[in-house]
């Protein structure tokens, strides 16, 4: 009956919606956005550091290059073609630092946008909030179904089950849609600071000895 009166009090409400955040959003979404708005700076900051650390790798690995070209006294043409393949590889390393800032969150809104067209209208207003949402009109809906229930002292039993039945049900999708919802809120969260703070492991892609750093 405990849980019975659980089922009970949090659909009391005819159509229940998350709040609490500014602008209509839940509590979830706004921790989001509060990470978003934090992070938003991150990313010039650490590409700063990141031009640093590449220049400095970079221009120790092309002069140990060069002298490891000039002991092996090799011919001008293998000289040539190695000295266009390493400024080539520094280079396309260069435009990725460069550019970063704006590749990266176009990287994350092109993904999340080809989810949103594979799943369609629901899948385009997911979000953290949006799923605790789903899970409380599911419970709802399965109070409905208890309210639609026949009545009177032949069905005391039977409504009894069915009242059990419906609270254990409503507390496992509640906590089924929780655990969705704060696995969606960690990846949101991480895509936050792994875009601005994993900036700065760009610039080790400097020299080909420290690459594997940036990968």
């Amino acid at each position: 009956m405990l849980l019975l009166a659980v089922a009970v009090s949090a659909h009391a409400a005819p159509a229940p919606t998350p709040t609490g955040g500014p602008g209509g959003q839940g509590y979830l979404d706004t921790i989001s956005s509060q990470f978003q708005a934090a992070t938003t700076g991150w990313m010039t900051t650490a590409q700063g550091y990141a031009f640093k650390i590449f220049t400095a790798l970079a221009a120790m690995d092309l002069s140990w290059w060069g002298i490891k070209q000039v002991l092996k006294k090799n011919d001008l043409a293998d000289f040539i073609a190695g000295a266009t393949l390493k400024i080539a590889s520094i280079a396309f390393f260069y435009t990725i630092v460069k550019y970063a800032p704006t590749w990266m969150p176009l990287i994350t809104s092109s993904f999340m946008d080809m989810g949103q067209a594979i799943g369609g209208s629901s899948a385009a207003t997911a979000s953290p909030s949006g799923v605790m949402s789903m899970a409380f009109s599911v419970v709802h809906q399965l109070y409905e179904v208890y309210n639609k229930a026949p009545g009177g002292l032949l069905n005391i039993g039977s409504n009894l089950f069915l009242a059990i039945i419906i609270a254990i049900t409503s507390l496992l999708a509640l906590i089924g849609f929780g655990l969705v919802a704060l696995q969606l809120l960690m990846t949101l969260i991480e895509t936050y600071l792994v875009g601005g703070a994993g900036l700065v492991m760009l610039g080790f892609t400097g020299s080909g000895l420290t690459s594997s750093f940036g990968e």
